[in-house]
């Protein structure tokens, strides 16, 4: 108890926030930290009319305290399934939609085990993972980071989404330099892929100004196939909700094609079975990313089909071959 105690003093740098963080008096705060003091025999804070700041020996006992929470908090998960009736809890933190298929696997598979999932950024969503906020996450985040593991899942490219009718429909790719005097229907600003298409323009001395912005990508879609404008988004998005009157052109860009990955804690002791369980449900998945070449013989239909050059009763049965060797 007195470690949770110090802890929050020191998180927050103020005793008073510290007690109120932990539901105690300041007074009682104060003399368990002076006792945690005595006990380990030196001052673990210097005090000022600013707050409270971690001596150095402080640092050591809240970096401590810390992976004892966390060993705790991985014990108590672990033996929830047996040692009462209630689910044992997977956390789940991730910024996309790739988690269907394998979850209700997993799911079906453990009845005991309820899942708590957050969306979030994707350097949230590792950062949660290594602080151990999460057990498990999944997101587009590039490079390593301490404390976490990356196992490879997906791929998830960005693409241009256009009307039939835009004078770029007839493209087989587009590099974003391209796009930028195009009117646009963008995500929401709350929206991290969206916060990175911004900073991809902003890189080329370009403000990106939508003429709407919407809260779904199923509504740019709608937005882009009315002509109101051309949008950045996710082609599995694409592909999960294609709009008819929409195509989805390839960025050249080396930024728009992402990988999606895994993140587990690196500490072995920190992955609980059913994070390792649900990861190779999701890897044993049908999660896939139709080849290019597949794309382009789709978007080749549309374009005769628009033409006059091709029924619409042959065009749906090609396009539905195409889908259909893939799986095979």
């Amino acid at each position: 108890i007195d470690l949770k105690t110090f802890r929050a003093v020191a998180d927050e740098g103020n005793l008073t926030r510290g007690a109120a963080r932990v539901h105690l008096s300041p007074s009682t705060v104060c003399a368990r930290i002076k006792g945690l003091e005595s006990s380990l025999g030196g001052p673990l804070f210097t005090r000022s009319a600013q707050g409270m700041a971690v001596t150095p020996a402080g640092e050591i006992v809240r970096q401590g305290a810390l992976r004892i929470e966390r060993d705790i908090d991985g014990m108590l998960r672990d033996l929830e399934p047996f040692v009462s009736r209630e689910a044992g809890t997977l956390r789940i933190v991730s910024n996309m939609n790739f988690l269907a298929d394998g979850l209700a696997r997993f799911l079906k598979a453990h009845p005991d085990v309820s899942i708590s999932h957050h969306r979030c950024s994707s350097r949230d969503v590792v950062e949660a993972v290594a602080e151990d906020r999460a057990d498990i996450g999944l997101s587009a985040f590039v490079g390593d980071y301490p404390g976490v593991t990356f196992i490879d899942y997906a791929r998830d490219d960005l693409v241009v989404i256009v009307s039939i009718d835009s004078p770029l429909a007839h493209r087989e790719a587009l590099d974003f330099a391209e796009c930028l005097n195009e009117d646009f229907v963008s995500l929401s600003e709350h929206v991290e892929m969206q916060r990175f298409v911004d900073e991809r323009a902003r890189e080329l001395g370009h403000k990106l100004v939508p003429k709407v912005r919407v809260s779904n990508q199923p509504i740019l879609f709608q937005m882009a196939a009315a002509g109101v404008g051309i949008g950045i988004a996710s082609r599995v998005a694409f592909e999960a909700q294609p709009h008819p009157r929409t195509r989805a052109i390839k960025l050249t860009n080396a930024w728009a094609q992402r990988h999606i990955r895994i993140a587990i804690p690196a500490q072995k002791e920190r992955q609980i079975r059913w994070a390792t369980e649900l990861v190779e449900a999701l890897r044993n998945g049908t999660n896939f990313t139709i080849p290019q070449s597949n794309f382009l013989k789709i978007d080749r239909c549309f374009a005769r089909l628009k033409s006059g050059a091709l029924p619409k009763q042959p065009f749906q049965a090609s396009l539905s071959a195409q889908f259909r060797n893939h799986r095979e």
